[in-house]
């Protein structure tokens, strides 16, 4: 049957196939003693090649998607801490507000830049210092001027 099918060069192009389909059911070892050669012919068939691109467009597409989720849960938990911080400056301008009157108008610009925990650790200075130039003397460095 292999000497048929090797000899006519349509179907020469089947030996191939008709291993990746004996695979299904017989051990490699056994259909490599039949075909006698190694699976290196395979590997170089036309339907292999196609079959191996599908798979690495699959994977890509897949590694890809998983890019997706992935930097959409970082942009989620980005977009959180920002809305923390947010609040918390907000609050904390309040705060200023109703302790001491009137605020620099640069004063929220200036707040900014600063993390959650520093902005929770200026609520506290907020409610021990004595006027506004105290609070201010208090600010991180760099934050000070604007």
């Amino acid at each position: 049957m292999l000497a048929i099918l090797r000899s006519d060069p349509m179907l020469a192009d089947m030996e191939p196939v008709l291993a990746f389909l004996a695979s299904f059911v017989f051990e490699r070892s056994y259909i490599e003693e039949v075909m006698r050669w190694d699976m290196a012919v395979i590997t170089e068939s036309p339907l292999y090649k196609e079959v191996m691109q599908d798979i690495l467009e699959q994977g890509l597409e897949k590694g890809k998607q998983e890019g997706i989720e992935i930097g959409m849960e970082q942009g989620i938990e980005i977009g959180m801490e920002q809305g923390l911080e947010k609040g918390k400056r907000e609050s904390l301008l309040e705060f200023l507000e109703l302790r001491f009157g009137q605020l620099p108008e640069d004063l929220a610009l200036r707040l900014q830049g600063l993390n959650a925990e520093q902005l929770r650790q200026l609520q506290a200075v907020v409610l021990r210092a004595p006027t506004l130039e105290a609070f201010l003397a208090e600010l991180p460095n760099g934050v000070h001027e604007a």
